[in-house]
């Protein structure tokens, strides 16, 4: 996040109505895991201290529906993550045609092509990150072309039954299993 709020300051000098929504609850008042509250507070002392007070707005926590409807709304979709293994909400915000920009951690490279279906940058470079977001801001046809073709990535990567399929399979197998050790066959 603090990478993102660093590119944000580059992408202001360009964009200066530009707004972040982040989803989830950084205002200190819970800390979980991943947000710390020395964490939140370095972000939110950050935030000022960038002058992005108005331009980040932290959305508390949305359901499915929400988050899809807020990333249709928007003009294009940012995982700045430092680590990931197969990042499900970037695989989601392809499937729905959002212009993505990404951090090349973890899985991520087996279903992202810079400047094909995706813009992408090595997570320490927010320098980059911010170029990006200039990118496909400022590039309508860039940002429609990566958004419809990582719709298309994700359609053929991942069919919609094919998860859904995979997914009773397991349920499946793990009940099998558990009626034949009952059993004792």
């Amino acid at each position: 996040m603090h990478q993102l709020i660093h590119a944000l300051r580059i992408v202001k000098k360009t964009f200066p109505e530009i707004k972040l929504y982040v989803p989830g609850d950084l205002s200190g008042k819970r800390s979980s895991i991943l947000f710390t509250l020395p964490y939140v507070n370095y972000l939110n002392k950050t935030i000022a201290e960038y002058n992005l007070v108005d331009n980040v707005e932290f959305c508390g926590k949305l359901s499915s529906q929400q988050m899809a409807e807020k990333m249709l709304s928007s003009s294009a979709f940012v995982m700045p993550s430092a680590i990931e293994n197969h990042s499900s909400t970037l695989r989601e915000a392809m499937h729905l045609g959002c212009p993505c920009i990404s951090a090349l951690v973890g899985g991520t490279h087996e279903f992202t092509q810079h400047g094909e279906n995706s813009l992408t940058y090595r997570y320490e470079e927010f320098e980059v990150l911010a170029a990006n977001i200039v990118k496909v801001l400022g590039d309508r046809q860039l940002a429609e072309k990566i958004g419809a073709r990582a719709r298309e990535t994700i359609n053929e990567k991942y069919p919609q039954n094919s998860i859904g399929a995979v997914g009773i399979e397991i349920y499946q197998d793990i009940l099998r299993r558990k009626k034949a050790m009952s059993t004792g066959s």
